[in-house]
Parts: C-alpha cells; structure tokens; sequence
C-alpha cells in the first residue's frame, strides 16, 4: 500500500530513497542545492532492501547512500 511520509507518498520506502538521492546528485550536478529529504528517511528503511537496490543505481549514488547508512 501506499503511504504519506509528510508531503511523499511512498510505495516502497527503500526504493523512494534511492530515488530522492539520485534526483539530489543530479540537482547537484546542474548547481542546484540539494534537497537531503532522503537522509531523513534513510533510517526507516529495511537496509537489506535497500543494499539490494543499490546494486541497480550508478557508482556515484552508491557511495553517497552508503555513508549514510
């Protein structure tokens, strides 16, 4: 089901943090501050989930979700 994480709605909280974190890397790289609403929500999340769908994103998002875990 789906669920409200203040202004998200969120199917699956493992996979709503990758996507969070690959939209910041990427607003970084155009030289728009990053939001970080993914850190907030990174500590509720199943780790196992979320170190299986890491292996799917690039190099670059890997690494900055795994120092915050």
């Amino acid at each position: 089901g789906v669920r409200r994480e203040g202004r998200l709605r969120i199917s699956d909280p493992a996979k709503t943090v990758l996507d969070l974190a690959y939209r910041d890397y990427w607003s970084a790289r155009k030289g728009r501050a990053p939001v970080g609403e993914w850190k907030t929500l990174v500590d509720r999340v199943d780790l196992a989930a979320l170190r299986r769908y890491l292996e799917r994103f690039p190099r670059y998002v890997r690494e900055m979700v795994m120092s915050w875990i």
